[in-house]
């Protein structure tokens, strides 16, 4: 069981299927099939997974997720990932957004949540796998449901929902390799404010409750006339988004999603145990990796506490500066805080964190990699300026 969890913790996994020891489990399928086959095989599999899950039987729910397994086990074969996404044929992407679902009551039959769950876990790992030619992510950006899979998203995100969070950030981390899709996604909010609210309310109180104290994440002062407490979030900026940035305004944003996930899961952090929590804020990172990569960006984000958060993984971390190897947590924390330095309005943030102190206590002389080494002094040089 634990070497099964350790599985779905690595993302090279999240593109692989799993299918365990359920006898009922379909079939895996040979890989590489012609696209007249495939016209064949996924839209009979679309049909079982276009059903209403609301109102779906116990049996047609694993009709569903041996469907969705099915689905996943053909887009390992990198031939067939471009038509499952782009063919005029069938509508895939649409059919699998709306297998993501997080509105059913937690509290009912607890057999049937189960398997809506893995539903959900394998819808995101088919996409995952179908996000990573560049010709799927430009067809999803541009679909007409790209914006209902965003805002699905953002809900597993937001209830931090475990073992599906972290696929969220994957596949999130791997549509923003495109860089046309920054911009939608940083700025993604929900269309409506007061529904998913409601959503959020009903579910919220049966999640784990892991928020952190204040205190636990206190700055280090950089000089007697900056402060050891934790600084107010900077004015609103005004720009080309409108009079104000609607993601920062709104609590629901994908944005405020991804802050309040690194608020709520640091604990996990610091725990010498592996977990999907932990996982979690770590492919987060490797999300805002990708999201600050410009300037206009980088401003966004320092209007949040999400420099402070990152702060705080170097400076609890427990791993020793010779492990920070390539895709650890230290790694693209460096990585995002190095690109926020970059930037004049992101850097003002950081000092006012104390982030120089903070990098000031890497030995540099046990850095695993010449580019973590790079990257300190990178950061250092920026806070002088």
């Amino acid at each position: 069981m634990f070497s099964s969890l350790l599985k779905r913790m690595n993302p090279k996994h999240c593109l692989c299927i799993d299918f365990g020891n359920d006898e009922n489990d379909s079939e895996i399928i040979e890989t590489e099939l012609d696209t007249g086959i495939l016209l064949q095989i996924v839209p009979t599999l679309l049909d079982i997974i276009q059903k209403d899950s609301s109102i779906s039987s116990i049996d047609w729910l694993d009709k569903k997720i041996n469907s969705l397994k099915t689905l996943h086990e053909l887009s390992k074969n990198e031939c067939n990932r471009v038509e499952m996404i782009c063919s005029n044929e069938f509508e895939l992407l649409e059919a699998v957004t709306n297998c993501i679902d997080c509105s059913y009551d937690m509290q009912s039959n607890r057999e049937r949540n189960q398997r809506l769950d893995e539903i959900r876990r394998q819808s995101i790992l088919l996409l995952n796998n179908l996000s990573i030619p560049k010709e799927n992510k430009i067809a999803m950006i541009r679909h007409r449901h790209f914006h209902a899979l965003l805002e699905k998203v953002s809900n597993v995100i937001r209830l931090q929902i475990p073992e599906a969070t972290y696929l969220c950030c994957i596949l999130l981390m791997n549509i923003t390799l495109l860089p046309e899709a920054v911009e939608p996604v940083i700025m993604f909010t929900p269309q409506n404010f007061e529904q998913d609210h409601t959503k959020s309310n009903a579910r919220q109180p049966a999640l784990l409750n892991t928020s952190i104290d204040a205190k636990d994440w206190e700055t280090f002062a950089t000089s007697r006339h900056v402060t050891t407490t934790r600084q107010p979030t900077p004015p609103r900026q005004r720009g080309s988004y409108g009079n104000e940035i609607p993601c920062l305004e709104n609590p629901l944003s994908l944005l405020r999603s991804i802050e309040k996930l690194m608020r709520d899961q640091q604990p996990f952090l610091m725990s010498k145990a592996f977990s999907v929590e932990g996982e979690g804020i770590r492919w987060c990172v490797g999300l805002l990796r990708n999201l600050t990569l410009k300037n206009k960006y980088c401003m966004i984000i320092a209007q949040t506490e999400i420099p402070l958060f990152l702060l705080g993984v170097i400076r609890k971390t427990r791993h020793s500066v010779m492990k920070w190897t390539q895709d650890t947590i230290e790694d693209m924390s460096l990585t995002v805080i190095d690109q926020l330095a970059s930037s004049p309005a992101a850097r003002e943030k950081l000092k006012s964190c104390g982030a120089k102190n903070v990098i000031n206590t890497i030995d540099r002389r046990e850095c695993a990699t010449i580019k973590v080494q790079n990257r300190i002094s990178s950061i250092l040089e920026y806070l002088d300026e």
